[in-house]
């Protein structure tokens, strides 16, 4: 009788250590997989807030580079008809555009003062703004109307560490006039606040419902008058201001990885308005 050859192979001790081994490392694998793909959507979410506020500065200054084209004195002299909406000069109110719109609650008022003062204005304001300019090839004079959320207005996202996240909105609507009576350097019955936007910058932090603090929480919008003066109350009328800074503060809405905080990033501009009244 031939002896039966013995045949080599694992025993189940060996089977269970090399499972044991192999989920092991396949639990790190997947621990690391998750770990790429969570720091991938935070990074991802904050160059997303990042590049929305760095395009929203970037058309706030484009915006109040135009505003106030064209003026009075882009058109002809031609005889006055005040009663009929029409400018000294002749030219419809409502193709004439003033850099920016002061407003004294929904009307239309540019002897108002900016920041305060005697009449002081509604708009503009740290958190408003209501520019004047000529956007259409057919010679209408558009308004364009940015706001942030206003006290009284629901944040647009949830708390998510360090307050609400609130979000900056933007208007574009063609000017209209009613009259009579027409009023040099203003446009009686129109409102421009009517159009209440667009969402255009998300995740800001600023809260016009605070009191305003540089560091925590800067106005959106500052007001330069003449002489290099910022806009103390009393200053300037709206139409006179010859500069405006925009700080806009967006939180990330995904905490750091790192930190568990959400990261915070802080745009700057400077516009100066290039068409003044004239």
């Amino acid at each position: 009788m031939r002896k039966r050859a013995s045949q080599a192979g694992f025993s189940l001790v060996e089977l269970l250590i090399v499972l044991a081994i192999f989920a092991i490392i396949s639990g790190a694998i997947l621990g690391l997989l998750n770990l790429a793909q969570a720091r991938y959507r935070s990074e991802q979410q904050f160059l997303d807030a990042f590049q929305g506020a760095r395009i929203g500065v970037d058309q706030l200054v484009r915006d109040i580079h135009s505003a106030g084209y064209p003026p009075v004195n882009a058109y002809d002299t031609v005889s006055a008809n005040p009663a009929s909406g029409w400018d000294p000069n002749g030219v419809p109110v409502t193709m004439i555009a003033v850099p920016l719109v002061g407003m004294v609650g929904n009307n239309i008022d540019q002897t108002c003062r900016v920041n305060g003062g005697v009449n002081p204005c509604t708009v503009p304001n740290p958190w408003e703004l209501v520019i004047e300019t000529d956007q259409e090839p057919d010679g209408t004079v558009d308004w364009i109307y940015y706001r942030l959320d206003r006290p009284g207005i629901a944040a647009t996202h949830p708390p998510t560490g360090g307050g609400p996240l609130r979000t900056l909105y933007r208007a574009g609507s063609v000017k209209t006039c009613t009259g009579p009576p027409w009023v040099p350097m203003q446009c009686v019955g129109g409102n421009p606040l009517a159009n209440t936007g667009v969402p255009f910058v998300e995740n800001v932090t600023q809260d016009p419902g605070q009191a305003i603090d540089p560091t925590n929480n800067p106005a959106v919008f500052t007001y330069v008058c003449p002489g290099g003066t910022l806009a103390v109350p009393g200053t300037c009328n709206p139409q006179d201001v010859e500069e405006v800074y925009i700080v806009l503060r967006v939180r990330s809405t995904l905490p750091d990885l790192q930190t568990g905080d959400p990261r915070m990033i802080v745009l700057q501009g400077a516009a100066r308005v290039l068409n003044p009244p004239q």
